[in-house]
């Protein structure tokens, strides 16, 4: 029995397996490492008979068997023994003794790590990556994996090396996979490679990787594939973790290397593929691409940003046996790919291949002029662990439909999905014997996906997210589907179906012994029945020869008579004998193909049961549905209703025979309130209409009225006419405006025509009747607005207003009026703002004749404004509230905001103001309305009438006084309003008064003094008894006016001769009255007032009294040259602050010594040691000239310098570069003391 060291390491489950007589002490010391070794060491003969005897006790179960959970305990069992093999010291021996492990595989006891869901996953994940390897340009496609030892010592034995790219050392120990194909990659390959996610195949009709699916499924295996094909090696590094980062610390996913430089500087890189294809390390160039996946060991799933998910060869070895029975259907639709081989290479690098699949086309010609092309497709097949190949044969048919000819509501589908030119295919196993239930549906590669049909379909689905079905979404509540369902339903009803019926035909005319097993059978899915059903009707009509004849000749159904046997011909010939129809008993004639229908068809007579075939309204029913649903026309009418009476499937049109008919035929119309529509079929509908208003059809409209028969205006919809009468569809007259039409389809409101002689929505578009539907829309204007385009809204509302009037508006109800005062109707502003529409609910109207740009910018902002329009005074007509918003004039005087200063570019709106208030005011207006010459806005009353002499003399330069200038067109208007016109006693004082306080107060004119107004002669003496000085300047008039020639006028009237004679004459009063005058000029020193030029084309140049200095040669230091223009005006300017330069000069040298003083000659002898530079000892620097100097001398003769030079101002001497001497400082007052240096050294 077993010990409990035993049941603990296994558990209970384990303890029979453990039992004496079922495990040898060599088995049980293998399975428990006894380290006393206590029996013979155990080697891979005992390990393989161990696990020989043990599999039977599971009952003889294949692996398939176990996956599928029949016996957990097994497999619990089967698991811990393999992890235990896994770390077994002596795997590598196991594995190399052929007997061995050939046991242990046959026993079909290699245990999954995975169950259910992932298992497919993995294989998906599989085939997705071979699938993208083996493409159109390729033919071969071989897959190798190592054995399942431990990899580490693999790895240290065959492939360890130090010689490797940086961070990818790892990845050369550890079993790995490798892919080849013969082809070569482009640069459009490589790069499509390294953008993650994004197929570079797309558009290719039978390419995986137009997905971007095949590369990314590579990373479901290994953390690091590589590849190499052509000159360079490509390492993938999604996660951005292994590769070397690159200039600027930045991670790559990708590296190219050429491979050259692979071979030079890390040839132990490329030892794992060396001799695998003809690969070799030494060639710079590989004429094929491999790819190698190192599997995810577990510490790196541990770690990995892909996947936590590792694979050891196990994993990899059933992944690739699972593959093998997809391999073949591999290569039924990927044209270019004819082999897919898997092979093992052991630990001593020796190879055995594992399965293979090779493949060879023939294709079979004229078959093209049918639109279709078709090959016959041989594969050899050798299974796993059998060196025999078994051929299969096969039949591949496809054919390509252009995206035009798809119908338009689909075109929308082709770019987000990424659909190429759509392809359809099927495969047809001309091999199998006895029917075949085990077909799928492929896109290019097999999907899991099986149909009951006895073919395989490819086409270009819309496939689902997960890749793996196609989208076939089921009816939602309305019965709707999605476009991408309808789409798919598309591809199998209109294109797969007519392939398969010329894919009978080829089979039939090849192989007619086969034909019987690829018909169709009864369907058990949704895809399966759409393409049964479709051909079965098609076979009515079909001209494709899928029938054989008696004589075993192929024939189309159109052209055969198919013979039911149920019916002795005895029966036939009474009939034709006997035909007098109307009189016979009709049940001899049911199950009789004798029934001749429109299309010239024999059907059979059935009971009342099946659907009927039409023996009145032949015509008119035929043009509608179709000729197969009438008895044909040949037949006369007295017949066609004999056969009527029968009881059989032959009547007269009724109610319940059209709702049959619309209910069967292509459009399915069933009781529903809408039905959305293509717009080809419109016109189907109109002719349903006209049909059933005509007085010969029984059946009318009201009799339908729960099927959705009626276009809908402008949209790919019918309604029914319960929905149309429901109050939420807009009955739209034969006379209807088509701007209404227009904003109705933009509002989502259906709208369908009045049919033909009804009486539905019959009223006529009135007033009332558009305000209700726009009542039940519940919308604002905003949202209105923001639906419709303002063009359209335009047309509309233009439409309205002609309905906008007084006896309209009366007899709206106060909903009614309610809503049409929320409609944006009119043309608005607020402030500045021009507002296209705005409800008449929210405006208030201005008087007749008042232009609202005019006056936008002196209206409220809180409020909106419009101009008067009839139609809005309808509207406001209507009730006391609405009259308030009809402004009067004085309501709109009263609600302007008038400034308080006129800006210049609103002179032409303000003079628009003036004129409306002078025509509408009445009387004075007291509040600020005129602009005077300052643009200040000022009561009427304030302002004078330029036009009288007495005003315009005794206030001139009194601009605000009057009435401004681009105004004065109105001043009869504004004298209404209170500007002043009439002289009296009052305004003649007041007038006096101005004039008296311009002669004393000083104030400063805009022009010059001497263009002031003069008397035309002398005044009177009594005026001058009352002012003594009237017209005498004073001194302080004469220096005021100065400073305003000076700041006034001078700036805008630059080198002007009028002003400079003024300027001139104000200069000589000054000087002419200097006495006075100086008091009041010193304090203004300090301003620029002189005039400082030589002529009048000088450049005029003001000066202040203290800048100027007179006999100076030169400007320095901020004092400047007294021109000619000032020196008539010398001794004025040298009282008021201005400076004379005078320059000490020595007395005339003589050659009488006796004349000339002993000091004279010590400064000329100084003078003369200085000119001749001889004992300079001091340097002044003055106006950037140096002055040269004798030291002794200065202070001798002044006493600043001997302090300076003796004293404590010696730090004032300083050394200067580029000087020979050294150099005096000047003082604050530089100037000053530059004037006394050259007075006293510069002779």
């Amino acid at each position: 029995m077993a010990t409990k060291s035993e049941a603990e390491m296994f558990g209970n489950v384990d303890q029979n397996l453990l039992a004496e007589d079922l495990m040898s002490a060599a088995t049980r010391r293998l399975l428990l490492n006894d380290p006393a070794k206590r029996v013979q060491p155990v080697g891979p003969v005992q390990v393989a008979g161990y696990l020989e005897r043990q599999v039977p006790t599971f009952g003889g179960m294949s692996l398939v068997n176990i996956s599928n959970g029949v016996n957990a305990k097994a497999i619990e069992w089967l698991v811990k023994f393999w992890t235990w093999l896994d770390a077994w010291e002596k795997f590598d021996d196991l594995v190399d003794d052929v007997g061995a492990w050939n046991t242990i595989q046959n026993l079909h006891a290699l245990p999954l790590r995975w169950t259910g869901g992932s298992v497919v996953a993995c294989w998906q994940r599989l085939s997705y990556a071979i699938g993208m390897l083996g493409q159109s340009f390729e033919r071969h496609l071989a897959l190798r994996f190592g054995p399942p030892p431990d990899f580490s010592h693999l790895d240290e034995a065959n492939f360890e090396g130090r010689r490797v790219i940086a961070g990818l050392k790892s990845f050369q120990s550890g079993p790995a996979l490798v892919v080849h194909n013969d082809g070569v990659f482009t640069d459009d390959d490589f790069k499509g490679l390294g953008n993650i996610g994004q197929g570079s195949k797309s558009g290719r009709v039978d390419s995986i990787g137009r997905f971007g699916l095949g590369a990314l499924s590579f990373y479901h295996f290994s953390e690091l594939p590589w590849v190499i094909s052509g000159k360079f090696c490509l390492f993938l590094d999604p996660s951005q973790e292994h590769l070397a980062r690159e200039r600027g610390n930045l991670r790559r996913t990708a590296a190219l290397v050429p491979l050259s430089t692979c071979i030079t500087r890390y040839p132990d890189q490329l030892k794992p593929l060396d001799g695998l294809f003809g690969f070799s390390c030494k060639d710079g160039c590989y004429n094929g691409t491999l790819f190698r996946f190192p599997l995810r060991t577990v510490a790196q799933a541990q770690a990995s940003k892909l996947s936590q998910t590792s694979f050891s060869p196990v994993d990899i070895t059933n992944t690739i046996n699972r593959f093998y029975a997809y391999a073949s259907q591999s290569l039924f639709f990927t044209k270019g790919l004819t082999e897919i081989t898997a092979l093992r290479r052991t630990a001593d690098l020796k190879s055995s291949l594992v399965w293979s699949v090779r493949s060879s086309r023939e294709t079979i010609p004229q078959v093209a002029q049918n639109e279709m092309d078709a090959v016959k497709l041989t594969l050899r097949v050798q299974a796993p662990h059998t060196m025999n190949l078994v051929p299969e044969h096969w039949l591949v048919t496809s054919t390509q439909v252009a995206k035009g000819r798809f119908p338009t509501r689909f075109h929308s589908l082709f770019s987000p999905h990424r659909l190429p030119t759509p392809t359809l295919g099927l495969a047809v196993n001309l091999s199998a014997r006895g029917s075949i239930t085990n077909s799928r549906l492929f896109a290019t590669l097999p999907l899991p996906v099986s149909t009951s049909l006895p073919v395989h379909i490819n086409a270009t689905w819309i496939l689902a997210q997960d890749r793996r079905s196609i989208r076939y979404d089921a009816p939602d509540a309305t019965g709707q589907r999605p476009l991408d369902t309808l789409y798919n339903e598309h591809l199998l009803k209109e294109l797969i179906a007519p392939l398969y019926v010329k894919t009978l035909a080829l089979v039939l005319l090849h192989h007619p012994k086969l034909v019987r097993q690829f018909w169709p059978g009864k369907a058990q899915d949704g895809p399966s029945r759409i393409v049964a059903t479709e051909i079965h009707k098609q076979m009515v009509s079909t001209k494709e020869a899928v029938l054989l004849t008696a004589q075993n000749q192929p024939i189309s159904p159109t052209k055969a008579i198919i013979h039911l046997s149920r019916k002795v011909p005895l029966a036939v010939r009474t009939i034709l004998t006997e035909l007098q129809i109307p009189n016979y008993e009709g049940e001899n004639l049911g199950g009789l193909p004798l029934l001749l229908r429109g299309d010239g068809q024999l059907v059979e007579f059935q009971g009342l049961g099946h659907r009927k075939i039409f023996a009145s309204h032949r015509s008119d029913l035929e043009n509608l549905f179709g000729p197969s649903v009438v008895v044909s026309l040949n037949i006369s009418d007295t017949a066609a209703q004999g056969l009527a009476k029968l009881n059989l499937n032959v009547g007269v049109l009724d109610s319940q025979g059209m709702r049959d008919l619309l209910a069967y035929q292509g459009r399915a119309i069933t009781p529903a309130s809408t039905k959305i529509v293509i717009n080809a079929e419109r016109e189907w509908y109109k002719r349903l209409l006209d049909f059933l208003a005509s007085p010969a059809c029984p059946v009318k409209l009201e009799d339908l009225a729960n099927l959705p028969l009626l276009p809908a205006v402008g949209r790919e919809l019918v309604v029914s006419l319960n929905h149309a009468r429901s109050g939420k569809v807009w009955w739209r007259s034969p006379f209807e405006d088509r701007s209404l039409t227009a904003i109705l389809l933009q509002l989502d409101i259906v709208e369908v025509d009045v049919p033909p002689g009804g009486t539905q929505g019959a009223e006529m578009v009135d007033l009332a009747r558009i305000l209700r539907l726009f009542g039940q829309l519940s919308l604002s204007s905003i949202q209105i607005l923001q639906k419709v385009t303002q063009k359209d809204w335009d047309g509309f509302v233009q439409f309205l207003k002609l309905w906008i009037q007084g006896p309209y508006i009366a007899n709206l109800s106060a909903a009614e009026f309610q809503t049409l005062t929320a409609l944006p109707l009119f043309k608005g502003r607020q402030g500045t703002m021009e507002l296209p529409f705005v409800p008449a609910g929210q405006v208030l109207m201005l008087p007749e004749s008042v232009e609202l740009d005019a006056l936008a910018r002196y209206l409220p902002p809180t409020n909106i404004f419009a101009e008067y329009s009839p139609h809005l005074a309808a509207i406001f007509q209507k009730n006391k509230n609405t009259k308030k918003k009809k402004l009067s004039f004085q309501n709109l005087l009263d609600r302007l905001r008038i400034p308080n200063q006129l800006a210049p570019d609103e002179e032409a709106s303000f003079s628009a103001l003036l004129q409306l208030v002078t025509t509408y005011h009445v009387g004075r207006y007291n509040n600020q309305l005129v602009p005077d010459g300052n643009r200040v806005l000022r009561r009427p009353s304030e302002l004078f009438d330029h036009r009288v002499d007495l005003f315009s003399t005794a206030f001139e330069g009194h601009q605000e006084l009057f009435i401004h200038p681009n105004f004065r067109g109105l001043t009869d208007r504004l004298v209404g309003l209170g500007v002043q016109r009439e002289i009296t006693s009052e305004r003649l004082l007041e007038c006096l008064r101005a004039v008296d306080r311009d002669a004393r107060q000083g104030q400063e004119p805009p022009v010059a003094w001497t263009q002031r107004a003069r008397f035309s002669s002398l005044p009177s003496a009594h005026l001058k008894a009352i002012y003594p000085s009237i017209g005498e300047p004073a001194a302080t008039d004469v220096v005021q006016h100065l400073v305003s020639l000076v700041k006034n006028i001078a700036p805008n009237h630059h080198q002007s001769s009028i002003l400079l004679s003024n300027i001139r004459s104000v200069y000589g009063w000054l000087k002419d009255n200097k006495d006075v005058a100086t008091s009041l000029l010193r304090p203004l020193s300090k301003q620029p007032l002189w005039l400082n030029i030589d002529s009048i084309l000088d450049n005029w140049t003001w000066r202040t009294a203290d800048e100027l200095v007179f006999d100076l040669t030169y400007d320095v230091d901020g004092r400047f040259v007294a021109r000619k223009f000032l020196l008539a005006h010398r001794s004025l300017l040298v009282a008021v602050g201005a400076h004379e330069y005078r320059v000490a000069s020595l007395p005339t040298t003589t050659t009488s010594a006796a004349n000339i003083s002993h000091s004279d000659m010590i400064r000329a002898g100084w003078n003369d040691l200085r000119q001749t530079a001889q004992l300079l000892d001091i340097c002044f620097q003055v106006d950037g000239q140096d002055i040269p100097a004798h030291r002794g001398m200065l202070a001798a003769a002044i006493p600043h310098f001997k302090t300076a030079f003796a004293g404590s101002f010696r730090e004032s001497v300083t050394f200067t570069e580029g000087t020979e001497l050294p150099v005096y400082r000047l003082p604050g007052g530089e100037a000053e003391s530059a004037f006394a240096v050259q007075a006293i050294v510069g002779a």
